[in-house]
């Protein structure tokens, strides 16, 4: 089983039946793992080129080439958001993102921040005031 595999599986309870943003999402690996357990997963980043092919093969993940800044989503559209391994790459556009994030969250509804990268850790650990470690990975929920 693969990392990111065991750690959807950790978040079962919080992905099953519901809608799914993952911002800057890269290769879409959560998104596809996620997808098991989500009714809906809408994977979004600036550039798809390194967006795994599975990805569009899955019924219920799609992807959106858009900023994370600006999403194209009305309010409350998702359960959960989520930043998989990519809080190095939009740390200077974090607080704009938090609040999109928290804009298209319906109320309740929450913000994981999950990395396995070192330098995701660092700077998670500077940015955030809650991180915790969940198996190896640095874990936050706002």
């Amino acid at each position: 089983m693969k990392q990111v595999e065991k750690l959807v599986e950790n978040l079962q309870a919080e992905l099953e039946g519901k809608r799914v943003i993952e911002l800057a999402c890269g290769s879409g690996v959560f998104s596809a793992a996620a997808a098991k357990y989500a009714e809906a997963v809408f994977c979004v980043d600036l550039d798809e080129s390194r967006l795994n092919k599975t990805v569009g093969s899955l019924n219920n993940v799609s992807f959106l080439r858009c900023d994370a800044t600006k999403l194209p989503f009305p309010n409350g559209s998702f359960d959960l958001a989520v930043l998989y391994n990519s809080f190095f790459h939009v740390k200077e556009v974090w607080p704009q993102i938090f609040q999109e994030s928290r804009r298209v969250l319906k109320d309740g509804g929450n913000l994981l921040i999950i990395s396995s990268w070192k330098l995701d850790k660092e700077i998670m650990k500077t940015v955030l005031r809650n991180v915790e470690n969940m198996d190896g990975y640095a874990f936050s929920r706002l």
